[in-house]
């Protein structure tokens, strides 16, 4: 069974190539390759335009298909390649090179000669830094270099005017070189690394650049709530940094009392309350924080039964003190109380105008209010 498996691997693998011959796109992914088929110099590949290698078990890039001087797009991601052939800068006409998921540690030389390549997928590999040579790659629009071990960047990549995706997220940067400001960028990836601080200089990044990612940095300046404001807000605070001038007040770091703080409407109307209910009166009047009147049994003695006094007849007059001591609770309360009767009050009032108006007497019963006792603090305790 295993010959014959064998046989049609083979045979597909064969129909693969002579395909790829005919139409200029090879497509041998997923077939766990560990080398080049040997069958393949049966073929002719200088017109080949697309090449797929990827989820193989490759360890060496095949240097027969480095004669490929029309091929314009390479996926060799998800293998075991551990270094490109020096004839890798034969493929002068490559556009897009995706190498990402290998066991790359140093980035060949060959590769950077590439005067025409515009994608550089180098993600997922065991990249220790990007050297000088790449800032030979003129050409370059995307370079995404995350996930590696990339401790160190070389200042010549400023060279890169094309540039305008830069993807470095998830290595050991510890600092960027301040000349990377020069670069046009659109997109600046460089989260999960070390970075405690970014070149003032980077300022001059403000005219393109739309997407800079910081997270996950032990970032001070920018402190971390400038950061995840975006940006433009980055690129000002940088700006104010670089030209020595007064930061705006929005990017001082918060303060932990005004971060307890649950908001500032709420704190300043708790202040109110707590105010109105603690200040001892000034005389024999109470008032709450809605300026209500509490009224004492002594303003309804010479209530005969024939008119209600008002109210301003009610604030001339003594009302019951209230000791310092008592409880915020017993104030509204009693000033809960003093709500009730102006209200019904004024409803007797108008049940008055309304009989007036029909022509007849004003024969409505007529109630005592009720009277508001306050209680001293040692009351309320007890209760």
């Amino acid at each position: 069974m295993s010959i014959l498996y064998d046989r049609n691997k083979d045979n597909t693998v064969e129909k693969a190539l002579s395909l790829a011959e005919r139409s200029g796109i090879l497509r041998l992914c997923k077939r766990t390759l560990k080398s080049f088929p040997p069958i393949a110099v049966k073929f002719n590949f200088l017109d080949l335009l697309t090449l797929d290698l990827s989820h193989n078990k490759l360890t060496e890039y095949p240097k027969q298909l480095c004669n490929c001087h029309f091929l314009s797009i390479s996926n060799c991601s998800h293998n075991l390649l551990k270094s490109l052939p020096d004839e890798f800068d034969q493929l002068q006409n490559l556009l897009q090179l995706d190498l990402s998921y290998n066991c790359l540690t140093v980035l060949p030389k060959s590769l950077c000669r590439l005067q025409k390549l515009q994608v550089l997928i180098i993600c997922n590999n065991k990249l220790s830094s990007l050297p000088d040579d790449c800032g030979d790659l003129v050409s370059l629009v995307v370079l995404d270099a995350s996930n590696n071990k990339i401790q160190s960047a070389s200042a010549r990549l400023v060279n890169l005017k094309a540039l305008r995706i830069f993807k470095l997220r998830n290595n050991a940067l510890q600092s960027v070189p301040e000349e990377w400001c020069h670069l046009r960028l659109h997109c600046l990836d460089l989260s999960v690394n070390q970075l405690t601080s970014l070149p003032p200089a980077y300022s001059e990044m403000r005219p393109g650049l739309t997407q800079l990612n910081l997270e996950l940095n032990p970032m001070q300046s920018p402190p971390p709530h400038v950061c995840c404001r975006g940006p433009s807000h980055v690129l000002k605070f940088l700006a104010s940094c670089r030209a020595g001038t007064e930061l705006p007040w929005h990017y001082a770091k918060p303060s932990s009392s005004s971060g307890a703080a649950v908001s500032s409407v709420g704190r300043r109307n708790q202040n109110n309350l707590s105010a109105a209910t603690s200040k001892e009166p000034a005389d024999a009047t109470v008032a709450n924080s809605t300026g209500v009147l509490i009224a004492a049994p002594e303003d309804f003695a010479d209530f005969n039964g024939d008119a209600l006094p008002s109210m301003p007849q009610l604030t001339q007059r003594r009302i019951s003190t209230v000791s310092s001591g008592s409880s915020s609770a017993t104030q509204l309360s009693a000033s809960a109380a003093a709500l009730q009767f102006s209200s019904s009050n004024s409803v007797m009032q108008r049940l008055e105008q309304q009989s007036s108006r029909l022509g007849g007497s004003s024969t409505l019963p007529r109630r005592r209010p009720a009277t508001i006792v306050t209680l001293d603090a040692t009351a309320v305790d007890a209760s």
